[in-house]
């Protein structure tokens, strides 16, 4: 009986903390920009041609951000930093994002930094929607398979306005430290019952 009671416990917390280690988790935070404010993003803050949260345009919710780049400016990345995740570990990334037909030069990306040092872009070409589009990152980013994301950015080319919106990133974290110490522990006192058990 005793056997069985702890069998029991044992496998519902093996159960349990394999649920918890394989939920998804978002990345991004505020990436719908509802805070009305563009922090953890960070804005490059270049007058005239920064990053703003505007209400004039959004995908969903009241707000989203924007930028205008003009014919004396660069490019300037709104970027969002995080706790790196491994490429093979998220399951799902993309954005809204809308382009005016007014634009000259129509060459936006998204920027991805990784731990090893490289850089990415996924290239949004001849992005004249005049109304949202989905954009899919996830072809872009399984080209990457083995490392590790650690940042990403929008950016937009000269002469151009963008808006930016619904920004999502979910991941299947790694085993933690702790995860991994509990499974170890519950095994090992599993593994210590059985054999007590068999010496009687």
């Amino acid at each position: 009986m005793k056997k069985n009671t702890l069998f029991s416990i044992t496998l519902i917390l093996i159960l349990g903390l394999g649920t918890v280690a394989n939920a998804s988790v978002e990345v991004i935070i505020n990436g719908g920009f509802e805070t009305e404010k563009l922090e953890p993003w960070i804005n490059p803050s270049i007058e005239p041609y920064k990053w703003d949260v505007v209400s004039n345009k959004s995908h969903s919710g009241m707000f989203s951000a924007y930028t205008y780049t003009g014919s004396s400016g660069g490019i300037y990345v709104l970027s969002q930093s995080f706790t790196p995740v491994a490429v093979d570990n998220i399951i799902s990334f993309y954005y809204w994002y809308y382009a005016d037909t007014t634009d000259s030069i129509k060459n936006k990306a998204l920027g991805l930094w990784f731990t090893d040092g490289s850089y990415a872009q996924d290239f949004i070409w001849g992005a004249t929607t005049n109304e949202w589009a989905f954009r899919d990152v996830m072809p872009t980013l399984q080209i990457h398979s083995g490392k590790y994301l650690k940042k990403i950015g929008p950016f937009d080319s000269l002469n151009t306005s963008l808006y930016f919106d619904d920004v999502s990133l979910i991941a299947v974290p790694e085993p933690s430290i702790v995860w991994l110490t509990c499974f170890g522990l519950i095994v090992t006192i599993f593994a210590g019952f059985r054999k007590k058990v068999g010496d009687h």
